[in-house]
């Protein structure tokens, strides 16, 4: 038999993998448009790469918490999906009129390992005072 809440926390765990799924379909498709189809977002292209992979990572690794991953895992997952991916997603780009660009890769690195870094932090701290709490 299942515990209390575990239904609750399978909705979630789902919910956050469908988000992710969704979220890289509609980076997919907004980096394979025509040049001429993309409005201005009224930012440099680097920000924009660098918050998009940023908001990758963040959605990668969250559903990857939910799912119980350790860190190790987590970070190796996700630098080597979203790494691999920034790389085919810019080699790809020509195929659409767009240009591939090693400088936009960098960008979507510097948005993954920032992110990463970031919630691996939080996670961490999170971790450290749930220790200490059950110590007291």
């Amino acid at each position: 038999m299942k515990p209390p809440g575990d239904k609750g926390r399978s909705r979630a765990r789902w919910a956050m993998l469908t988000v992710f799924v969704i979220a890289w379909f509609g980076a997919f498709v907004a980096t394979h448009l025509p040049p001429e189809d993309i409005s201005d977002i009224h930012m440099s292209d680097k920000t924009a790469h660098c918050i998009g992979y940023g908001v990758l990572a963040t959605l990668l690794v969250g559903t990857l918490i939910f799912f119980g991953r350790t860190r190790v895992f987590r970070i190796v997952l996700t630098l080597g999906i979203l790494l691999t991916y920034g790389a085919v997603d810019e080699l790809t780009q020509p195929l659409f009129g767009r240009w591939a660009s090693f400088w936009d890769w960098v960008a979507d690195a510097t948005g993954v390992v920032v992110a990463l870094a970031f919630w691996e932090t939080v996670q961490y701290c999170a971790d450290v005072l749930r220790r200490r709490n059950r110590a007291v």
